[in-house]
């Protein structure tokens, strides 16, 4: 009896060794640096910034560097890097790492440096769905971020009819944040509104689809709400839905979930309030 326990007991080490073994082997092959190959190299200042891939392409490595010591890595499988240096002559010493992590429509997020005498990574910022952008909205020389806000995505409808929100992010104090003065907007007058008003409730007597509330309907609401003016909407949509009408209360409901989940709105919120 003995025996036999010994011999069960040297069966279960060699396996856990095999897997073991095997663990270790997935671990090595799965690895996005292993074999890596550069295919993009840029130098600035004391900096360099390196972009690789593996044999496969199937995966891609930033790193950046100075004096050969990495101060910045990142990879992964299905990413795609590529980099951009804001105007120097304007912008100081920003650099910009983009990363597209595959997908029909996601994900794509800028990586904000600082590559001047003091290493920094300033921001990421993140996309999703929507490609941000950079540009200078008021030719001072310091460009603004501009990003997609898609907190509504496939809430209501399929992904084309979902409502989303453009977000202008600024830089100062060391980092970038909601810029209200290019977002909020003053509040639509009483007939623009009243206008408004009526094409809800056109909308909302109409069959119902798949994609409901009308689509039109929540981008208006969204735009109301994303240009400093959430009271507004929701007195709009109040006395836009028809009373014989369901669904208003779970709309509202799921909406403001959205909204408590999206990345910027909350920042939003209250910027604007302190500016009034």
């Amino acid at each position: 009896m003995r025996k036999e326990i010994i011999f069960f007991v040297w069966i279960l080490l060699i396996l856990s060794f095999v897997s073991g073994a095997r663990a270790n082997e997935i671990n090595v092959t799965d690895s996005c640096t292993q074999d890596m190959t550069p295919i993009l190299e840029k130098k600035i200042n004391a900096y360099r910034i390196r972009i690789s891939r593996d044999q496969d392409h199937v995966c891609q490595q930033v790193e950046i560097l100075k004096e050969n010591r990495v101060l910045f890595q990142e990879e992964g499988f299905d990413h795609h890097y590529s980099y951009f240096h804001l105007d120097p002559k304007n912008h100081g010493t920003q650099f910009v790492v983009k990363r597209f992590t595959g997908g029909a429509h996601c994900c794509t997020s800028l990586l904000i440096f600082d590559l001047g005498g003091e290493f920094k990574k300033i921001s990421e910022v993140d996309g999703r769905n929507f490609e941000p952008e950079i540009v200078d909205l008021d030719h001072d020389g310091v460009p603004e971020v501009r990003v997609t806000d898609d907190f509504l995505a496939y809430a209501f409808s399929s992904f084309g009819y979902s409502a989303t929100a453009d977000v202008i992010l600024k830089y100062g104090n060391g980092r970038y944040s909601i810029a209200p003065e290019f977002m909020a907007k003053p509040a639509p007058n009483p007939k623009t509104l009243k206008i408004k008003i009526t094409r809800w409730q056109k909308l909302l007597r109409q069959k119902k689809t798949p994609d409901w509330p009308p689509p039109e309907l929540i981008q208006d609401f969204t735009d109301l709400i994303y240009s400093g003016h959430k009271k507004v909407a929701l007195n709009a949509l109040e006395l836009a839905w028809p009373a014989d009408i369901e669904g208003k209360s779970a709309f509202l409901k799921s909406y403001q979930e959205s909204l408590a989940d999206s990345r910027y709105y909350s920042e939003f919120e209250k910027t604007v309030s302190l500016n009034r």
